[in-house]
């Protein structure tokens, strides 16, 4: 709401209207105007004086009369919160401005009692209300609001306490001073300022050049050995001063408080400037606005930026940094100057590391160690993927004179077991040199057993891939010795005196494992196999022995040939033998006997080498067989025992009745050779027990 003051009752009486505060709500513009409880008629809005929080409001602008003068009606809806005055002068006409400079000192009543103000109730001046003079109900207050400033003017001037002590006394044209508990302590002067006791600041800014006539001279403590100091005396006893040292003078920035706090060196503005260091007048260090430090280079990338020269001498003289502990041993960093630019890392004596090298710990604490991963699942990690090859581990020799027995390279596997002996290194694998120009090579592997702690050679894979285990000399791609004194036994008793060679299975029901001899890609092959019976009341064991048949196109199988079984009897391969007559009561004219005309009635075909329906029995192996035939019949007989096409023996039988022939032989034959019986004539009487032929394997 505009606010407005000047106009003043030129007759008429003075009226405070009932107050209408109670009816604001932030809505209502329109209200009453009532005095006893009386309407009153107000025939001009200036005849009113309005006061809203303090403030007097500009009839026609901040308010108006409603019809018939009963009423006022404002611009803005007054607050619930909103104080209001209103006081009604005399009739219409009776109020009127004063013009400019018609108000004098003599025109204006001396005010003889004081005029209140309530708490922010602000007495304000200038067209725009720029100046308020108020009291907050803790402070008294003076604002300048406006877009000038707040000038007091006097001759002097003096701020003083409540009771009555001077806090700032201003001259004109003259001092300033500033007092403390009544002291003066700082006062202009023509030339600059006076102070008086001593002066502490959190900081000294001096704009343009200082000048200090006459010599200043610092000089050092009583007895001290160091320069002249500067003190700068505050919480941190922080200090500058000149010190000699060996001999060169210097400078030192230092602080004796053991709780001191930082030394800030630079710029406290956001991303300004650098801190250079330097040395014979060159830059050697910087901290850019970043953060970042730069040693040796002036646009460091990374919190720690060190430029240094490379070299391929790898010494104390050379490298990019070095780390120094107490007596001396530390690392360094460097890189080599000619290809491949290697990089590295040196544990030694870093005053000459000529003298001495040391182990270089890393994780000592604890964590995995990767090497081409950024994840490593181990102690150490080694990654690669370079088209198809992984990573590559390599132990290298640099002897130029490599001989026998000499170790190219070795792993070990070092226990710290607190038990006799189990402290050591107990496993290890070992490249060994076998010839004397050291081309020759095997590789050894070692264990300890709890008798040592330290790994002797198990097993030896030499140059040529031959495996020797127990012995260092082998004889061909499997050599295993023993150093048992075990002596011939007929009982063995396992772990007691069976030393050797075991192949096992993991299960202990009817498995069996064995040996398997082959050629190639193994599709040929022949084994010996052990096996568990499956006798329940006994559960002994057999050997079996299998071989790949001949002239067969059924790769990838072999067949058991022979068995011993768990009581030592040979069992397999069965004997071969095969046993038939017939039943049958027939005549056969010159033919083959077989199933057709002869053999309907097998006794006995073990290992199935016998074929009814060609009659022939066919020999599985090399070896002496035997071939019988014994038959019961009437009138002429003739039978011939043959082997493959030739006649072995012949039988013949010319005359009687129910009369028995018969004819043996004992040949030698080989594998895949037949035997077979050509009947000439032959009138056999019925029933089994009237013929026999056996054909069977002797040695």
């Amino acid at each position: 709401m505009a606010s407005y003051i000047g106009n003043a009752p030129t007759n008429g009486e003075f009226k405070k209207l009932d107050s209408i505060q109670s009816l604001f709500n932030g809505a209502l513009t329109e209200f009453d105007l009532e005095f006893s409880s009386i309407s009153q008629s107000v025939g001009d809005p200036t005849q009113l004086i309005v006061s809203l929080n303090g403030v007097v409001q500009e009839p026609g602008a901040a308010y108006i009369l409603g019809f018939g003068g009963n009423s006022i009606i404002f611009s803005t809806a007054p607050a619930s919160s909103d104080q209001c005055y209103i006081a009604l002068f005399g009739g219409i006409g009776g109020t009127a401005t004063p013009t400019d400079g018609s108000v004098t000192s003599a025109k204006i009543a001396v005010q003889t009692g004081d005029v209140s103000f309530a708490d922010n109730a602000k007495a304000k001046f200038g067209a725009g209300n720029d100046l308020a003079i108020y009291s907050d109900g803790t402070n008294s207050r003076i604002e300048e609001t406006g877009p000038g400033s707040l000038i007091i003017k006097g001759t002097q001037m003096i701020f003083q306490s409540a009771a009555g002590e001077n806090l700032a006394y201003y001259t004109s044209d003259g001092s300033v001073n500033l007092y403390h508990n009544g002291s003066g302590k700082l006062a202009t002067t023509s030339s600059g300022i006076d102070v008086t006791g001593t002066v502490t600041a959190d900081g000294l800014l001096v704009d343009g050049n200082s000048s200090l006539k006459g010599a200043v001279n610092i000089f050092p403590t009583a007895g001290s050995t160091e320069g002249g100091q500067i003190d700068f005396k505050d919480k941190d006893n922080v200090g500058v001063f000149s010190q000699d040292v060996d001999g060169v003078g210097g400078m030192r920035i230092f602080t004796t408080n053991a709780t001191a706090r930082n030394f800030t060196i630079g710029h406290l503005a956001a991303n300004t400037g650098v801190v250079r260091f330097y040395t014979n007048g060159a830059e050697r260090l910087r901290l850019d606005s970043a953060g970042n430090v730069g040693i040796g280079t002036n646009s460091p990338i990374q919190k720690l930026s060190v430029l240094g020269v490379s070299s391929d001498t790898i010494d104390e003289t050379a490298g990019t940094l070095k780390l120094e502990g107490t007596g001396g041993n530390g690392l360094l960093f460097g890189t080599q100057a000619t290809a491949p630019f290697r990089s590295y890392i040196q544990s030694a004596y870093t005053v000459d590391t000529s003298l001495a090298q040391y182990d270089l710990l890393l994780n000592p604490l604890g964590g995995n160690v990767g090497i081409g991963t950024s994840s490593p699942k181990s102690g150490l990690n080694v990654a690669a993927n370079n088209a198809g090859q992984g990573p590559t581990l390599t132990l290298e020799n640099t002897d130029t004179s490599i001989t026998n027995n000499d170790v190219i390279g070795q792993i070990d596997f070092y226990a710290n077991d607190g038990s006799s002996n189990g402290t050591g290194a107990k496993v290890n694998i070992k490249a060994i040199a076998t010839s004397t120009a050291g081309t020759l090579t095997a590789l050894a592997f070692g264990t300890a057993d709890s008798a040592s702690a330290t790994a002797v050679e198990r097993m030896r894979i030499d140059a040529s891939g031959n495996v020797a285990i127990g012995t260092t000399g082998d004889i061909d791609k499997l050599t295993v010795q023993t150093s048992s004194s075990a002596l011939y036994a007929t009982t063995l008793t396992k772990g007691t005196n069976t030393p050797g060679i075991w192949v096992t299975t993991d299960n202990n029901d009817n498995n069996m494992s064995g040996i398997h001899l082959a050629s190639g890609s193994g599709t040929h092959f022949s084994s010996i196999v052990g096996a568990r019976t499956s006798n329940a009341s006994h559960w002994g064991t057999h050997l079996a022995f299998y071989t790949h048949a001949h002239n067969t196109s059924n790769i990838n199988t072999a067949q058991e040939r022979m068995r011993i079984s768990g009581d030592g009897h040979v069992t397999m391969p069965y004997q071969p033998i095969a046993s038939l007559s017939d039943a049958r009561t027939n005549t056969i004219s010159n033919a083959e006997a077989t199933s057709a005309n002869f053999y309907n009635h097998t006794w006995v075909n073990q290992g199935n080498h016998f074929n009814a329906s060609t009659g022939r029995f066919t020999c599985p192996v090399d070896g002496i067989y035997r071939i019988y035939f014994r038959a019961t019949g009437t009138g002429n007989t003739n039978v011939r025992l043959k082997k493959n096409t030739g006649t072995i023996n012949e039988a013949y039988e010319a005359t009687g009745t129910n009369h028995s022939v018969s004819s043996e032989a004992v040949i030698s034959c080989s594998a895949n050779d037949y035997l077979h019986i050509q009947i000439a004539n032959l009138s056999a009487l019925g029933g089994t027990q009237h013929k026999q032929v056996t054909f069977e394997l002797m040695s």
